[in-house]
């Protein structure tokens, strides 16, 4: 389990955290509120991160750094495909956007992310912490209600 959570749903991503940039075993995920929802699977979030490091002076001098740092990223969810929000799919596209709207209103968001996509967007998994403390997969619950196909980014959207 990765901070308390399922590893299905936030499962390392290799090769990307294999890379000698990124130690073993750190982790990629953060907090996150929703700023805007584009469409079924797209969305643009604000990123929250804290790091903290102890640090020793020498001398019997100890202290405790901290930095918090947030940013906003637009993000396409991995492993999904939903309806556009144009054209001849113009009503599944808003069901879709509006469910996703709504499955990210329903408690905290934890990001993991990803490689870009070939849009530039980050590809990232979305996992919402329920009040009960239930963990909802985002995509897993886009697909499971009928908003959204699995996608691997290969072949026709």
């Amino acid at each position: 389990s990765t901070h308390g959570r399922p590893s299905s749903l936030l499962p390392r991503l290799d090769p990307f955290l294999s890379s000698p940039w990124y130690p073993e075993g750190m982790d990629y995920l953060y907090d996150a509120k929703t700023v805007r929802v584009v469409d079924g699977d797209t969305v643009i979030l604000q990123l929250f991160k804290t790091f903290s490091l102890d640090v020793d002076f020498g001398f019997h001098i100890k202290d405790n750094v901290r930095l918090e740092k947030t940013a906003i990223i637009d993000f396409r969810l991995a492993g999904v495909n939903t309806p556009e929000v144009t054209g001849s799919t113009k009503a599944a596209g808003l069901r879709s956007k509006k469910e996703l709207e709504r499955l990210l209103s329903l408690g905290t968001l934890r990001v993991t992310t990803s490689k870009a996509d070939k849009y530039g967007r980050w590809l990232a998994k979305i996992a919402v912490t329920l009040p009960t403390g239930e963990v909802l997969d985002v995509a897993s619950a886009l697909i499971e209600g009928g908003f959204a196909v699995a996608y691997d980014g290969t072949g026709p959207k």
